[in-house]
């Protein structure tokens, strides 16, 4: 997976500004948008081949669930390892993140799909702006 993940990351999506330096963050910002990037089936096969096999879902209250465990956690207590934005290949609303992340609970590595922009849902822009990089935490 050479590339991966980049080695920076923009906080525009969750309504921050600037960039992290920490490599294991990748970046949310326009670069994602351009006719390169990886779509969102090229970005979860990459992080499925590097141990991301488990899936989490935003919930209210900027909590998380794990698929695996059937737990939920708060967006808080979970380290984004990985976030890049993807635009749909016809459809540039169709705005997505993906983000690698560990359950806090069970030790899955998992990923989360959560839109964000103006077609997000609530839970997911709530989740969107409370996750934390390693460097916030």
């Amino acid at each position: 997976m050479e590339g991966y993940p980049p080695t920076s990351a923009g906080k525009r999506a969750a309504g921050g500004s600037g960039h992290h330096t920490d490599p294991k963050v990748g970046p949310i910002d326009d670069a994602a948008a351009n006719e390169n990037a990886p779509n969102l089936a090229e970005v979860m096969s990459l992080l499925e081949k590097q141990g991301y096999t488990g899936q989490m879902a935003a919930r209210p209250g900027g909590c998380l669930l794990c698929f695996t465990c059937h737990r939920q956690s708060d967006v808080s207590d979970v380290e984004v390892e990985f976030l890049r934005r993807t635009e749909g290949a016809s459809d540039p609303d169709d705005m997505l993140a993906v983000v690698a992340l560990t359950c806090p609970l069970c030790a899955t590595r998992a990923t989360a799909v959560l839109g964000y922009g103006p077609e997000a849902s609530e839970d997911d822009a709530e989740v969107l702006l409370r996750l934390q990089s390693p460097r916030e935490r």
